[in-house]
């Protein structure tokens, strides 16, 4: 039984003057999240010196988080959704063409309530 889907997002080689504009990245970040039926809370963030943004979505499904480094054109996205409603899949391809990246890593994760044990062999 899965509760949720955890959406996690590398983008590489992104727009660097992008990755530093609060409210260029706000703007995207809010586009992400109604392309995928998200229901927004609240939103948040930070622009640090000398350079970088931080923003912080609180969904009524969960939250996401983006997160930039403009020194290394590199972007990281955290998405995660409980319930059936949200379909964070749906962010994938836009995000890749508004931050301009030449690369990305996905990776997707059901969480669920049930545990389980690894073992090393």
């Amino acid at each position: 039984m899965n509760v949720g889907k955890h959406l996690i997002l590398d983008f590489y080689g992104c727009n660097e003057a992008l990755l530093d504009n609060y409210n260029g990245l706000l703007s995207i970040f809010k586009e992400s999240l109604s392309l995928c039926d998200a229901t927004v809370l609240k939103v948040t963030g930070n622009k640090f010196e000398p350079q970088g943004v931080t923003l912080l979505a609180l969904l009524a499904e969960s939250h996401a988080s983006l997160h930039t480094w403009p020194e290394n054109k590199y972007c990281a996205m955290d998405f995660y959704t409980c319930g059936p409603t949200a379909r964070p899949e749906e962010i994938i391809e836009h995000l890749y063409l508004k931050l301009g990246a030449n690369s990305r890593l996905i990776r997707t994760f059901d969480r669920s309530p049930k545990l389980c044990i690894f073992k090393e062999e």
